[in-house]
């Protein structure tokens, strides 16, 4: 039972990483956080553009 949950684990962690792709992208949002902090939308108004 142990092996099996030990193998069940393993499966899950594999299948929870984040792509290149995605982790590049949340880099490049992270980035223009820093650079302009101010730089965001209410959601409250996007939400009622939508």
């Amino acid at each position: 039972m142990d092996a099996l949950e030990c193998v069940l684990k393993r499966e899950k962690e594999a299948h929870q990483e984040i792509s290149t792709a995605h982790k590049k992208e949340l880099d490049n949002r992270l980035e223009s956080y820093k650079n302009n902090p101010s730089d965001l939308l209410d959601w409250d108004a996007v939400k009622n553009d939508w």
